[in-house]
């Protein structure tokens, strides 16, 4: 390293240890002993002069050895900087062996017979480092401190942090799994499965329902459905506070309404009702949305008539029995409780029946070869009157008729821009937004 520069950088901290030397010289003592001397020569004396004497001596000598170690503070400090950044054993070692470095390099060309050759020539970055050693040396010295400081700062601070981050992402995953674990066989688990298509669910009220709006305010008001009682929205009949709906009842938005219809779906007991269906029928496995549709169509127009027959010891007040399981247990209501309720299904007559609900709810889900064989064991039970289901079914099956909800599904899915419903628009967009 050039001696000029190394006067340089030394400069401060030479000048902090001057300093501590200087104030080392400082004889407080002498000097208050000078002064008094002067002050005895005018007659200024007494023990009051002694005192004040006393006190000035202790307190320069407090403020000198107080400054002493200030300076020596900061020399300390200056001569760390200045060995850390600016001058010390190694730099003089890089700057030395820049100095004298072999700018020559190796370097492969193809020559103008085509045939490649090797050639000494020189390297624009050591020729930089060669003319300034200094410079170079300084700069290789601190991009090194900052990859140290870096990897220590990375180590202490960012490490533990994604440590961390990476523990509590396992936490959830584990917690997930083991809901998932914990919900399996029980009512929690088929809502989980159900929560996704809540909005094609809702899309296939409006298409059973209508829409029912003040032209005027745009509000969704009361109307009466199908069977003559107050609704709501889209097909809601109680609101969230559990009272009916009335004619009286104050008008709503389409998010009110849209919420109001997925709060019944699910949070009340519409696709509790679902479960039902899904855990006594054993044939039947809702897993796509179609299934559910048709599955929902059939609740629609039968709600719990297929679950409990007022003509039947065995299943009068069936559902009211659910009720209390899902009030009793929530979530938690299990398969095997609900089939304890369900299969009650001791004689002929009531498998007949049985065959003939999973029969129609195969109908509605459009598989109509499941449909056709559970109407033909509900004949064969006894139950005479499916054979016009039969017939009716067999006629889908020649005529490959579709169903409507199959081509709802599949203009939600597909974005249909040529419907004019601009409600079953807005069930589709939460569709979209839900499943993206």
């Amino acid at each position: 390293m050039a001696e000029k520069f190394q006067k340089v950088v030394a400069t401060p901290e030479q000048a902090a240890a001057k300093l501590r030397r200087k104030i080392a010289e400082t004889q407080p003592v002498e000097y208050v002993r000078r002064k008094r001397a002067e002050k005895n020569a005018n007659g200024e004396t007494g023990n009051a002069a002694e005192f004040v004497d006393a006190a000035k001596i202790s307190m320069l000598g407090a403020g000198k050895w107080s400054a002493w170690l200030v300076a020596g503070g900061a020399q300390f400090l200056l001569t760390l900087a200045r060995w850390l950044t600016l001058d010390n054993v190694f730099l003089r070692q890089m700057e030395n062996k820049f100095a004298v470095m072999n700018v020559m390099r190796k370097k492969t060309i193809q020559g103008k017979d085509g045939r490649k050759k090797t050639e000494m020539r020189p390297s624009k970055l050591r020729e930089f480092a060669k003319k300034y050693p200094n410079f170079s040396a300084h700069i290789l010295w601190l991009f090194g401190l900052g990859l140290i400081s870096g990897g220590t700062y990375t180590g202490v601070e960012v490490v533990p942090d994604v440590v961390q981050t990476v523990k509590e992402r396992r936490a959830e995953r584990d917690a997930m799994r083991a809901a998932e674990e914990n919900a399996r066989g029980k009512y929690m688990a088929f809502l989980n499965k159900m929560q996704p298509i809540t909005p094609f669910m809702i899309a296939d009220l409006i298409a059973k329902e209508g829409v029912h709006v003040d032209p005027a305010t745009g509000m969704h008001v009361p109307y009466r459905d199908s069977r003559d009682i107050p609704t709501i929205g889209f097909g809601s009949t109680v609101l969230k506070d559990g009272s009916r709906v009335t004619m009286e009842t104050a008008p709503i938005t389409t998010d009110e309404a849209y919420e109001l219809a997925r709060w019944h779906l699910e949070e009340g007991e519409t696709y509790f009702v679902l479960y039902c269906y899904d855990v006594a029928l054993q044939s039947i496995d809702v897993n796509t949305t179609s299934e559910a549709l048709g599955m929902s169509s059939l609740m629609y127009n039968a709600y719990t008539k297929l679950i409990e027959n007022p003509n039947d010891k065995n299943c009068q007040n069936r559902f009211n029995e659910l009720r209390n399981l899902l009030k009793e247990y929530g979530y938690a209501v299990s398969d095997d409780q609900v089939r304890e309720i369900l299969f009650r299904i001791g004689d002929k007559s009531q498998y007949g029946a049985a065959q003939y609900n999973a029969g129609f709810a195969y109908e509605q889900m459009g598989n109509y070869e499941r449909a056709l064989a559970n109407y033909k064991l509900a004949v064969a039970n006894g139950n005479t009157r499916v054979r016009d289901d039969i017939a009716r079914v067999q006629q889908k099956i020649k005529s490959g008729k579709t169903i409507a909800f199959n081509d709802a599904v599949k203009m939600l899915n597909d974005g249909d821009k040529k419907s004019t419903n601009e409600f079953d628009v807005y069930a589709a967009n939460h569709a979209h937004t839900q499943n993206a």
